[in-house]
């Protein structure tokens, strides 16, 4: 094993973004590289806020706090991002190449095998992928005396060489993939205490749609604790967008309605259009473009195919419903990723709950969503409802 080796001080650690279906786009492609650059600003400048973004072909560049354990994980959480790299920046110079990664693969001295996985994007450089590989490969063997395993390394030593770059890595990390938030539009989330609303938005958000949350609150009905434990959810999904924004939408008086005119079969059914109708307004008067639901078909008596046909013409803007088709275990396998689930499987009585008959009708008509909707609209039900609508500081 050769003992003479001298620590680079030149050697900077960067970290290497990679993007995904951006560059799938075509001439709106910058809008979405825009947008990425932005929100990778906003989920960091709190905390590092002398952070420096270079853009360059398919990556991101980020530098000024080298491989920051913490900034890695805020930048894991970026939606358009699929790879986040922890890089070392050199000249692409075959000498310098070398002696970085004699350099790097220090970090990883006591792994069991290598290999070296080199790309080049600069066709002019003096060797093959290949050439370097094998050429790198053999004086890393000469200086650490590992032993080379080309199909299943402990360590696989990643080299990609550019015009003005190279760049070396031992090191990356899964990202959150998806198309950056905002360059889907702009959508209302009806977010209750449960499971399932707040992946609903997550994965709204991973599709690129902004979300701002609505959640429905029937004071003495349900008390604070309910408030806590949705304050708690929406930090989750700040996690992925600091700008969301909660909305309470205090509907007790409409529900007592509700419990005086209708049979106890209905009386879902009724609260989740009468719920629909009073975001739909109070989105379309905010110049949303959706709703998002947790909806999944047929995992509870209302959400019938039946049920939720009727419910959805309260709405005059589409109804969004990332998890229509998951099984329940996949939303939880996700809320319990993004660290929702714990927080959702706390009790506290929602509004839904209070509602809830031992039988509830499967297949409500539409006339019948309709015939009582006039006569909410009549009594000032919706109105009373969107004057009652407050943003949660």
């Amino acid at each position: 094993m050769n003992s003479t080796y001298t620590q680079r001080k030149d050697l900077k650690p960067v970290i290497l973004l990679k993007t995904g279906e951006l560059f799938l786009k075509g001439e709106n492609r910058f809008i979405f590289i825009e947008r990425l650059a932005s929100n990778i600003r906003k989920i960091s400048e709190r905390d590092f806020p002398e952070i420096e973004i270079e853009e360059g072909a398919g990556r991101f560049l980020i530098s000024g706090y080298g491989h920051d354990p913490v900034l890695i994980e805020r930048l894991k959480r970026v939606f358009g991002i699929v790879l986040v790299e922890e890089v070392f920046r050199c000249n692409p110079a075959l000498e310098e190449i070398e002696s970085a990664s004699i350099e790097v693969m220090n970090r990883v001295r006591g792994a069991a095998s290598f290999k070296v996985d080199c790309r080049r994007t600069w066709k002019k450089f003096p060797l093959t992928s290949m050439e370097t590989a094998a050429r790198i490969g053999e004086k890393l063997v000469n200086h650490y005396g590992f032993k080379v395993n080309l199909e299943s390394p402990s360590v696989t030593l990643k080299i990609t060489i550019e015009q003005k770059n190279v760049f070396l890595s031992v090191t990356s990390h899964r990202g959150a993939g998806g198309l950056p938030v905002g360059t889907s539009g702009r959508g209302v989330l009806l977010l209750s205490g449960g499971i399932d609303s707040p992946v609903a938005g997550y994965l709204a958000m991973k599709r690129g749609l902004e979300i701002s949350c609505m959640h429905f609150y029937s004071p003495p009905y349900t008390g604070e604790q309910v408030l806590r434990k949705v304050d708690a959810l929406v930090e989750v999904l700040r996690r992925f967008n600091p700008d969301i924004k909660l909305y309470i939408a205090q509907i007790t008086s409409a529900q007592d309605f509700i419990r005086k005119v209708a049979k106890p079969r209905k009386r879902v059914i009724l609260l989740r259009w009468l719920m629909m109708k009073v975001a739909s307004l109070f989105a379309s008067r905010k110049n949303f473009s959706a709703l998002v639901t947790g909806e999944n078909l047929g995992q509870v008596a209302s959400q019938t195919l039946e049920n939720i046909f009727s419910v959805e013409k309260a709405s005059k803007l589409p109804v969004i419903r990332p998890l229509i088709a998951f099984d329940k275990s996949e939303i939880m396998d996700i809320a319990k990723r993004i660290g929702s689930f714990e927080i959702s499987i706390i009790p506290a009585e929602d509004c839904c709950t209070l509602f809830i008959p031992r039988y509830p009708t499967t297949k409500v008509r539409l006339e019948d969503c309709l015939e009582y909707d006039a006569i909410f609209a009549e009594k000032g039900i919706y109105d009373e409802c969107l004057a009652n609508v407050t943003e949660r500081e």
